[in-house]
């Protein structure tokens, strides 16, 4: 018992520290990079619970938690991307410190590390060490789909089914996906708020997954984020479709290990 609350009181301190922004899955003492993870429209932090088990343990993860869900479920949603961008990037900025960084995000989660990127360098504030784009046309292509209908939620589900960029998991389950509607909307909304705006290219190395059946993020439209980046570019690339990244969890999360570790020891 004692030994079962010591752990519990040595953890707390470590989850107060972060913002409700954030969520640490794993305890790295003395972390060489902590790894910002960004999910994709109607996900969570929780997506990326399992990662620091599979990642070099040098790498600490941190999953951001938008409103609306996981403890912050009872929180109004957010539909303002620029909004939305700016708080994640405070989140970030404090919770950094003086470790080094790294970004991944998918889908509706790279076009949000994206613009926090750009907050970033626009504050002149410390850069990511690396950046994982997942599953996301390059920021400055055309939208792929038709804004989100405003239209019942029976056609709403179809549109998602279409797009095939929601887990069948949810679509397939009444109970649950009436419980996460009002947040998939959400996201939905505040995708249809975000629009592009130019600019330079940044000095991160960037790294690019795309999934090879993907029915509507095409490999070279994930392959146009080489335009962003400076640095060195890499495109990846994994069988399945949107979610790739569950389907092919070990593998993606080992070639995100490499690259971290190839940084960490170059």
């Amino acid at each position: 018992m004692n030994d079962r609350v010591s752990t519990a009181q040595m953890r707390r301190p470590l989850q107060a520290a972060l913002p409700p922004w954030l969520v640490r899955f794993h305890v790295t003492p003395q972390p060489a990079l902590r790894l910002f993870c960004f999910p994709y429209a109607g996900g969570s932090a929780s997506m990326f619970r399992n990662w620091g088990a599979m990642l070099d343990p040098r790498v600490e993860v941190i999953g951001v938690q938008l409103p609306g869900r996981g403890m912050r479920w009872e929180e109004s949603l957010e539909v303002d991307f620029g909004l939305l961008a700016n708080l994640v990037t405070d989140a970030i900025v404090r919770a950094a410190g003086s470790v080094r960084f790294g970004f991944f995000g998918h889908s509706m989660g790279a076009l949000l590390m994206f613009e926090v990127a750009r907050r970033l360098r626009a504050q002149g504030a410390r850069m990511p060490e690396c950046m994982f784009a997942s599953g996301r046309p390059a920021p400055h292509l055309p939208l792929q789909r038709q804004r989100a209908p405003l239209t019942s939620d029976a056609d709403f589900v179809d549109e998602l089914r279409r797009l095939e960029g929601t887990p069948r998991e949810i679509l397939d389950n009444p109970e649950l996906l009436a419980m996460l509607m009002p947040m998939i909307r959400g996201d939905f909304a505040l995708l249809d708020n975000w629009c592009f705006e130019p600019s330079p290219a940044l000095d991160v190395p960037l790294f690019a997954l795309a999934g090879r059946s993907d029915p509507h993020v095409s490999v070279d439209a994930v392959a146009a984020w080489a335009q962003w980046t400076r640095c060195n570019f890499e495109l990846m690339t994994y069988s399945g479709g949107h979610f790739f990244l569950h389907e092919q969890a070990r593998r993606l999360v080992r070639d995100v290990s490499d690259r971290v570790v190839g940084l960490l020891c170059g």
